[in-house]
């Protein structure tokens, strides 16, 4: 029996996308500098893509027999998720976040 319950999903990597949002909101309201804010917000976006990943991760079976529609449906989902964080600019994540 393991020591830690296994997971569904990927937790730290969520933990990790929460403390990036949170320093970006900070530095907003303190009226950093700009390129402050564009650093904390490739912070967000970085975060947002290796959580992308890790569902991803998470979503392909060990056997390709195992392959639902389901699955195929979320997986389509999250590439387009992560071609659209991948191309979203800076701007308008700091601007999601104001």
């Amino acid at each position: 029996m393991p020591i830690y319950p296994p997971r569904n999903e990927p937790i730290r990597k969520i933990q990790i996308l929460e403390t990036a949002v949170i320093q970006l909101i900070k530095s907003i309201r303190n009226n950093d500098a700009s390129e402050k804010q564009i650093a904390k917000a490739e912070k967000v976006r970085s975060a947002q893509l290796n959580l992308i990943k890790a569902k991803l991760a998470i979503l392909i079976p060990f056997r390709s027999e195992d392959v639902s529609e389901i699955v195929t449906l979320n997986t389509l989902k999250l590439n387009n998720e992560y071609l659209e964080w991948e191309t979203k600019p800076v701007e308008l994540i700091i601007d999601s976040y104001r």
